[in-house]
């Protein structure tokens, strides 16, 4: 589809009904628009020079649900005139907005005819276009494969055919989030592409499986904080629709330089996401730069946690289980650098208990915590028991040694 097509058809009506008009993608994105006849508000010259409309100013969710045109009331907090919506649709599809400023008044209805009927020309149009939206969906799904999962000369091309294709504006902040479904009745891929779609042009891309997807994020200003962000707004959209279908998890990779960093962007991504969705104090969110220790433990083996791999004693704590007393005391005690004083009120114990408590873990461990390398050793297999399932008694007497080969899932 030409967008020359969609603006002709918006420059006819709007010079035949004297008000000002504009078309929007089903992502809000601007399409085409009209000249103002003195009917212009702010949030409308605001869509104008960032390209899209604020979803917020325009009820978003409600007109795009919707198959018969709208008018939408002045929001004076917001400078915004009342408009009329006719929402763009095609074989049950959203494909689109087409939108009139009332300011003076609703339009007559020969004008409003005349406005639906150009709206059935212009979502034919839209329709063509999503059609050809979708074969480049699934070329960028294919382009995104090589550049996250390989290395070397595939990712190069990779990197090289999305810049080529234009499909990537500028590679100088590269960043990766990474989300999953646990339950495999959610599908994230709309609203994963939706989310996309609110980014400025050629700078997210997507690529979906089922129940995970990745979302390539490449911008000249990109912060690692930025990134954060984006992550937590992109998980906040997805339990929405997800409305307790099942629980998912986003994790954020750091900002890199060049599309070819993506495969480290991804993993780093990757293995936030897992541990989002195992340490509760995350929240079903994390941010590569905000994980603190998980980021390195995230990226060792399970099998350490098998029995005949730990040092004696360790596996004796680590079976009594996440809920028990003796481990929540000492890695308490040590997340406070040994304050006793501090963790005694964390815990909401006597200081007494707490020195019982820390005596029996030195007696079943056979370490000392007065000894550094004692500490770190019980303190990296504690977080360790936390991130893969503290507590399993069996699953600690039954793995077996890794081979020289194994490394971590991600």
């Amino acid at each position: 589809m030409a967008v020359e097509q969609v603006q002709d058809i918006v420059d006819g009506l709007a010079g035949s009904i004297r008000r000002a008009v504009a078309v929007d993608d089903h992502a809000l994105r601007l399409v085409a628009v009209s000249e103002d006849f003195g009917d212009a508000d702010p949030p409308r010259v605001w869509s104008l020079l960032h390209r899209r409309t604020r979803p917020e100013d325009v009820d978003f969710d409600r007109i795009a649900a919707a198959e018969c045109p709208i008018r939408l009331p002045a929001k004076p907090a917001l400078e915004l005139a009342p408009r009329l919506v006719i929402p763009l649709r095609r074989h049950g599809l959203s494909v689109g907005f087409m939108w009139l400023i009332e300011r003076d008044g609703p339009l007559a209805d020969e004008a409003l005819k005349a406005c639906c009927r150009a709206a059935e020309q212009i979502a034919d149009l839209m329709h063509q276009r999503l059609v050809v939206a979708d074969r480049n969906r699934d070329l960028i799904a294919r382009l995104l494969e090589e550049l996250t999962d390989s290395d070397g000369e595939v990712t190069s091309a990779a990197a090289e055919e999305l810049r080529y294709r234009g499909l990537i504006a500028d590679d100088s902040g590269v960043g990766v989030l990474v989300a999953r479904a646990a339950e495999s009745a959610v599908d994230l891929a709309p609203e994963l592409h939706r989310f996309a779609g609110f980014a400025p042009p050629r700078t997210m891309l997507v690529r979906t499986s089922a129940q995970s997807g990745l979302v390539l994020v490449s911008r000249p200003s990109l912060t690692a904080d930025g990134l954060a962000g984006l992550a937590a707004q992109l998980h906040q959209a997805l339990r929405r629709k997800a409305d307790g279908a099942g629980r998912v998890t986003v994790g954020a990779s750091t900002v890199l330089a060049g599309l070819r960093s993506a495969p480290v962007a991804r993993r780093q991504a990757t293995i936030a996401a897992e541990v989002a969705g195992i340490i509760p104090d995350f929240q079903g969110v994390a941010a590569w730069d905000r994980m603190g220790p998980y980021a390195l433990l995230g990226q060792v083996p399970r099998d350490v946690l098998a029995a005949a791999m730990l040092p004696a004693g360790l596996g004796a704590l680590l079976e009594r289980g996440g809920s028990d007393h003796l481990l929540s005391t000492v890695e308490t005690f040590l997340d406070c650098g040994g304050d006793k004083q501090r963790a005694a009120a964390l815990l909401h114990v006597h200081r007494a208990t707490l020195y019982y408590r820390l005596e029996r873990v030195e007696a079943l461990t056979g370490l000392s915590l007065s000894n550094g390398a004692d500490r770190l050793l019980i303190h990296l297999a504690v977080k360790l028991g936390r991130l893969h399932g503290l507590g399993s008694s069996a699953r600690l007497a039954a793995e077996p040694p890794a081979g020289p080969g194994a490394t971590h899932a991600a």
